[in-house]
């Protein structure tokens, strides 16, 4: 310190002890430029002077902490800067405002891709279910059958005749046989259609299911109504498969009896 500076700081103090102009601030501090002054009296001592210097922080304040233009690392004037995804990152980091999207392009809303593509939050009970198979694969081909199998074939609930939860019936024939062509026939038995006896137990003669026909006594299949019936085979005198004529002279005789045309000959 040189004696200059020796004497103004003994002014200085005479003018704070005394009370001088330099005096005036209650609290007995003197600001000098970035330096402050203020004395006191020490036992033993006496009256001492002392010096404060005031110095700017890297913020450019005055005794500051340089917390004031601290970035979020703590760095005075840093270029670090808190994203939307609430990270510290420089703010010309390519990943800034990235790191957090969801698929939906928003910021922390916790949205992800689930295995079968589709944007939804982790938390939502269909997360990952919408294109499992039945085996839990995603994306997998396998489906329960009829059977409620997972990759069955249906077998495990199929009757003889192919039909699921059938009662093995339908493909039965009458007599029991799968896949038989036996039936019951239009009389009621079972039969094979096509046979000669197909519907013959009941059939007259004219083949017809429970018809009326019937074999008259001149042989012919006629029903009991038509009017040729039992006339077919009778002769002029009714007898039956007869041999009498009506002979020239209207007489019912016959051929070989004397008197056939005879009767009535020269008249």
């Amino acid at each position: 310190m040189d004696n200059n500076t020796v004497v103004l700081l003994a002014n200085i103090a005479s003018d704070l002890g005394e009370g001088g102009p330099m005096s005036s601030d209650p609290s007995g501090f003197v600001t000098l430029g970035n330096a402050v002054l203020f004395s006191a009296r020490t036992p033993g001592v006496g009256r001492e002077l002392f010096i404060y210097q005031r110095a700017l922080d890297q913020c450019n304040v005055c005794d500051g902490d340089s917390s004031s233009c601290a970035d979020c690392a703590g760095a005075a004037n840093g270029i670090r800067v808190v994203d939307a995804c609430l990270l510290c990152i420089r703010a010309d980091d390519p990943l800034k405002d990235v790191s957090c999207l969801g698929c939906d392009g928003i910021a922390l809303s916790g949205l992800v891709f689930d295995v079968c593509d589709d944007c939804k939050s982790p938390m939502d009970p269909t997360f990952g279910q919408a294109c499992l198979d039945c085996s839990g694969t995603a994306n997998g081909i396998l489906v329960e059958d009829a059977c409620g199998i997972c990759g069955g074939s249906n077998a495990t609930c199929t009757d003889i005749c192919g039909v699921v939860f059938g009662d093995g019936l339908s493909c039965l024939d009458c007599f029991g046989i799968v896949d038989g062509n036996s039936e019951i026939d239009a009389c009621g038995v079972c039969n094979v259609p096509g046979s000669l006896t197909f519907n013959s137990s009941c059939s007259d003669c004219l083949g017809i299911p429970f018809g009326t026909a019937s074999f008259d006594i001149c042989g012919l299949c006629l029903s009991e109504d038509n009017p040729n019936r039992d006339q077919t085979c009778l002769d002029c005198d009714d007898g039956i498969f007869g041999d009498k004529e009506v002979d020239a002279c209207g007489l019912c005789l016959l051929p070989s009896d004397p008197l056939f045309d005879a009767t009535c000959a020269g008249t």
